[in-house]
């Protein structure tokens, strides 16, 4: 029994193998991810510390069962001695699938310096800002890529328990270097614009492609390593294994590129939209406002719960919302001018009729609360309506 993957040169059979380092390494990613979690918890965590969310832990578990099917039994060994086109499938899972996983499941934030150690923590900031740099993540990916799948390393390196390991290691480091731009810890900080993140993509879209190529036009085994390993299945020839190999990375490679273009895309208009949407709806400052309800009994602990209400009836996603006051005057012996809350958002017609149907709800039950005469005079003077569709609460 080997403690990890490599090319022994013995006849396969299906059956399992363990290897143990694979679930020692396994283990120990994850329980250093559990205890940082668990400094993080409320009980623990330090002012400036990062949260971290129930999605993050979902991901990163994620990010450690596909590190877990390439690295183990049986992808790792037929990866590490039998099938060129297992050895392409490990390198997109570890590359394109477990590295932004385990990213994702990351906490955001910058780490805090600290003083006692004020050298090393600058070093550590500026390794750091340059292991974030696109031009520094996709150069190590496409040199890393290279090197690994070069026929002498592969030939070298993969009979070896640690040649193997070496190679599978310096995927996932390259890979943490590639994706950390993008989706590394302190991505939101110093995310690259839409643009340059889309074009940042093209280098994990091409580089499988230019190995690919070598696969697919080559008439003879590209690794001898591959071509003379025993026959997983006695059909499948070394050369059309390798066929297999480069329709891997070209197919399936072009795939989770694909996917992962959309779920970043999709994650950056998430984060786009809690930037630019204010924690609260912020009340302008008005002097006739002040001025009309001076002299309402209660009238401003009204326009305070009917904002709170409009706040609370509000989509949990709301954005572009704002209010403002409109003025009405009454007329009469008295003169009286009624405030007007506005409510400027952009909804559709059945959206914008739930939420004032909400607001009126609960504002309602609030003015059902008062004394008759104060009901009346506070549901004169103050009004609401959403900017287009008119809904008034009286």
């Amino acid at each position: 029994m080997s403690w990890w993957p490599s090319a022994e040169g013995a006849v396969w059979d299906w059956g399992w193998t363990p290897y143990p380092a694979v679930w020692l390494l396994l283990a120990a990613i994850a329980v250093a991810y559990a205890l940082r979690v668990r400094s993080l918890l409320p009980a623990h965590r330090r002012a400036g510390d990062p949260e971290v969310s129930a999605d993050q832990i979902v991901l990163f578990a994620a990010g450690l069962v596909v590190l877990w099917a390439a690295l183990d039994w049986p992808l790792g060994a037929l990866a590490a001695g039998y099938l060129a086109s297992a050895n392409a499938l490990q390198d997109l899972l570890i590359t394109l699938g477990a590295a932004p996983l385990l990213l994702l499941g990351l906490p955001r934030g910058r780490p805090r310096p600290d003083p006692a150690h004020d050298l090393r923590g600058r070093a550590v900031l500026r390794l750091q800002r340059a292991l974030g740099s696109p031009v520094v993540g996709g150069a190590t990916f496409g040199i890393a890529l290279a090197v690994t799948h070069l026929p002498a390393v592969v030939d070298a390196l993969r009979p070896s328990p640690w040649g193997s390991f070496a190679i599978t290691a310096a995927w996932l480091a390259a890979a943490v270097v590639l994706w950390s731009p993008l989706v590394g810890p302190l991505a939101g900080r110093h995310r690259p614009p839409y643009l340059v993140g889309m074009l940042y993509l093209v280098a994990p879209f091409i580089f499988p492609k230019v190995v690919g190529a070598f696969y697919l036009f080559r008439d003879d085994p590209l690794y001898d390593v591959y071509g003379s390993a025993p026959r997983v299945w006695a059909d499948v020839t070394a050369h059309g294994d390798q066929q297999v190999a480069g329709f891997t990375l070209w197919i399936i490679g072009s795939f989770m590129v694909i996917a992962a273009l959309a779920v970043l895309f999709f994650r950056w208009y998430q984060e786009d939209r809690r930037m630019s949407t204010p924690d609260s709806l912020e009340v302008p400052a008005d002097p006739r406002a002040v001025d009309a309800l001076f002299d309402v009994p209660g009238g401003w602990a009204a326009l305070e719960r009917l904002i709170a209400s409009v706040q609370t009836a509000l989509p949990p996603r709301w954005s572009g919302a704002e209010l403002g006051f409109a003025y009405r005057e009454l007329g009469g012996e008295t003169n009286e001018t009624q405030v007007i809350l506005e409510l400027h958002v952009a909804l559709d017609g059945r959206a914008e009729a739930q939420l004032a149907h909400a607001i009126e709800t609960d504002y309602e039950a609030h003015l059902a609360s008062l004394a008759p005469a104060r009901r009346e005079q506070i549901a004169r003077r103050i009004a609401f309506r959403i900017v287009g569709y008119g809904s008034r609460v009286s």
